[in-house]
């Protein structure tokens, strides 16, 4: 029997020019039936979902976090493998901008292969997937970063450009890297806080209602699954979705369409690529950036779509395909979209240092 928890916030938003209007009311009540069907068919223990816009959010809770079978609620948190990717990636690009660096400025040379702050800020770098010695400051030769391929021409999402961009932020800031990253989160309503479990992405609650990770498919027995690596810069974030959902709003509605700006494109089958996101196009025209990761027994999948719309799911199971799976019920059931059927933005390039500042 899975728990469930519901909470709902509704704003009626006054608009100036016409009194009082309030956005249409989403059905979330078809994941009821929906939500427990996926968990037991993924072995899931816990899962938390959150629909947003700008003015709103419904946040839902069903399952157990832990071995003593406590209810997962909105105030559980999950490590949310690749979450806290985008917030490297805009922290450095923040902070490379007040120190003023250019996207087209070389932050890293070997021999005679350069690499671009633009390069690395969208995986596009060509560093290979390896943790480097190096990044923990040594300087051994043999131990530097490996580039696979010509920086700038294939996208791969690794480690390795995360360490350096915090690396990176730490020297031009002249502070620590984590630092750095709450500043930025800080700017979107959050609050980051580093604790000896790792980074939690927090609105100021108890840090205490932490979920434990699946072992293994097939296993129904939880067991803490926390990074290999101290290292923060890449998947170390514990998050709720509700609190995630509030972050996205606040990258949403500081930076706006200058959030969707693609700074590299790549292969015209894949489209263009975003500091931390993936930025997808679908057949309605919709621009969307998504996020997702699955490590240590916890899922994740987040998407900000350019209306301010979001969708954040967290749980923990092993298997890494529930995130998309929900997420296209959303769409269809919950929104009552048809064109759910996404393909990669294909973009021109341009000038997008304005990426960097607000909309105003």
């Amino acid at each position: 029997m899975y728990f469930r928890y519901f909470i709902k916030s509704m704003i009626t938003v006054i608009l100036f020019a016409g009194g009082l209007s309030a956005a249409p009311a989403w059905d979330m009540s078809s994941l009821d039936s929906f939500a427990p069907a996926v968990m037991r068919k993924r072995e899931m223990g816990g899962l938390q979902v959150c629909v947003s816009d700008k003015v709103r959010s419904e946040c839902l809770a069903y399952g157990v976090r832990d071995t003593e079978r406590k209810p997962v609620t909105p105030n559980t948190y999950f490590l949310g493998s690749g979450l806290m990717q985008p917030v490297t990636a805009l922290t450095t690009g923040e902070v490379a901008a007040k120190s003023g660096k250019k996207l087209a400025d070389v932050v890293y040379k070997s021999g005679s292969t350069e690499i671009r702050l633009e390069q690395l800020l969208t995986q596009t770098s060509g560093f290979s997937v390896a943790k480097s010695s190096y990044l923990a400051g040594t300087k051994k030769p043999e131990l530097l970063p490996q580039v696979e391929y010509t920086p700038g021409t294939e996208f791969l999402a690794t480690p390795t450009n995360y360490f350096v961009m915090a690396k990176l932020t730490a020297e031009w800031s002249g502070q620590d890297f984590v630092k750095s990253a709450a500043a930025h989160v800080r700017s979107t309503g959050m609050d980051l806080i580093q604790n000896s479990e790792g980074l939690f992405l927090s609105n100021g609650g108890p840090l205490d209602d932490v979920a434990e990770g699946v072992a293994a498919p097939g296993s129904k027995v939880f067991q803490i699954q926390l990074p290999e690596t101290a290292e923060p810069a890449w998947d170390g974030l514990w998050t709720t979705a509700r609190g995630y959902s509030t972050y996205l709003r606040g990258l949403s509605n500081s930076r706006g369409k200058n959030l969707f700006k693609p700074l590299f494109q790549y292969d015209p089958a894949l489209g263009g690529s975003v500091p931390g996101f993936h930025l997808m196009k679908d057949r309605c025209g919709s621009s969307i950036l998504r996020v997702e990761g699955a490590r240590g027994g916890f899922v994740s999948f987040a998407a900000l779509f350019e209306d301010g719309r979001s969708i954040v799911i967290l749980g923990n199971a092993p298997h890494p395909e529930v995130g998309r799976e929900l997420y296209q019920f959303i769409r269809k059931f919950v929104w009552k979209e048809s064109c759910i059927n996404e393909e990669t933005l294909t973009a021109v390039g341009e000038d997008l240092d304005g990426f960097y500042r607000p909309n105003h």
